[in-house]
């Protein structure tokens, strides 16, 4: 992730460790050679004095346009891996409408995807993605939609399934039901080779989502997705604790 500090926070405060001390010295031998090839060049003191400084200042901002572009801050990680599950074969996640502008591949639904695509050695990797989207023409299923395209782009098959009332905890539970009982054993994988991502949609669509996991099949929630937080799935479930990865 790139941090861009503000240049005033830049001047009043300057990079802590050998960095600041670079550019508080790289600043001072700057500007007694500049002082010095104008003294050279003019010998107006008032016209000195305004160059000196203007030379300064670019030189200020230059080093705060480098520091903060290449600058780069590691996220936290929240979750710990033993709290992270595996790796699964199949992913049956929530897509919300998002804010407002957003970017559809910035959602949690698109972290969760992309989370299970990449192999960490605990399982096969995503090869199936049930796309859980909200209905109606203020709802998420344009945006599952383009999320399905990326999918297939990344040899991951996907398909989209409509809840029609967003409200609804039982319209929800129904469709993710429907998406266990049938499709997932008609793409030839088990129940415990699934995991559902509750996060996205409305909190009525995570609580249906939720009940029709019940205490057996695993679920997940992405926590994070603020500045400085990555975003990471941590393992969810009840009692009964799902293992992770069976």
């Amino acid at each position: 992730m790139i941090r861009r500090e503000s240049f005033f926070k830049f001047l009043i405060a300057p990079p802590p460790g050998w960095t600041g001390i670079v550019v508080v010295l790289g600043v001072g031998v700057m500007g007694n050679l500049v002082a010095g090839l104008i003294s050279l060049w003019s010998g107006d003191s008032a016209w000195q004095l305004g160059a000196w400084t203007l030379s300064i200042l670019v030189f200020l901002v230059l080093a705060w346009v480098i520091y903060s572009t290449w600058r780069r801050e590691e996220p936290k990680v929240l979750v710990s891996e033993d709290e992270q599950p595996a790796k699964y074969r199949g992913l049956i996640v929530l897509v919300g409408t998002g804010r407002p502008g957003e970017d559809p591949f910035s959602q949690s639904a698109w972290t969760a995807i992309e989370y299970h695509m990449m192999s960490r050695g605990q399982g096969a990797g995503l090869e199936l993605c049930w796309l859980v989207a909200s209905g109606g023409e203020k709802g998420s299923l344009p945006i599952a939609q383009k999320l399905k395209e990326k999918c297939e782009a990344l040899s991951v098959r996907a398909h989209t399934a409509v809840v029609e009332d967003a409200f609804s905890v039982q319209a929800c539970y129904e469709v993710v039901q429907r998406i266990y009982e049938e499709n997932v054993p008609a793409a030839g994988l088990s129940e415990q080779e699934v995991i559902a991502d509750i996060t996205g949609g409305t909190s009525p669509m995570s609580a249906g989502m939720a009940l029709a996991c019940g205490d057996r099949r695993p679920m997940q929630y992405m926590y994070g997705r603020k500045k400085g937080v990555a975003s990471v799935p941590r393992q969810m479930g009840f009692a009964a604790q799902v293992r992770r990865g069976q």
